[in-house]
């Protein structure tokens, strides 16, 4: 919307829903944010304790400027999912530390080509 608007800017079909958008997405972004502030951040981190949220951004945009909110959106995105991913893998490596320790081996790979999924009883 926002390139659109740059190369027309005089229609104002266009004007009102990109400032529908902005305002929409603006909210969104108060709301997570808000969600996600009172949960501290899990792992380290340069400033000692933050939050998830001063984490995923830390600057809140300019609210007439959506450019920044976009920005801000696209960065609450990235960095929350790349926190997922993280927590993700620390649950596995904790779920396989479990496993070890009450004997069981890893899991065996499926054979090339086979679709099908590997035997869960054969350990």
């Amino acid at each position: 919307m926002l390139q659109a608007l740059s190369e027309n800017n005089h229609d104002e079909a266009l004007i009102n829903a990109t400032r529908g958008q902005k305002i929409a997405t603006l909210e969104l972004i108060k709301e997570t944010r808000k969600s996600i502030t009172g949960t501290d951040y899990p792992f380290g981190h340069a400033k000692k304790k933050v939050s998830i949220g001063e984490y995923a951004f830390e600057d809140f945009p300019d609210p007439e400027n959506p450019v920044e909110i976009y920005s801000a959106a696209d960065a609450l995105i990235d960095n929350v999912t790349r926190l997922r991913a993280r927590l993700l893998g620390r649950l596995c490596l904790f779920a396989e530390q479990v496993e070890s320790t009450l004997g069981f081996g890893p899991l065996l790979e499926p054979a090339d080509g086979d679709d099908q999924t590997a035997d869960l009883t054969k350990t």
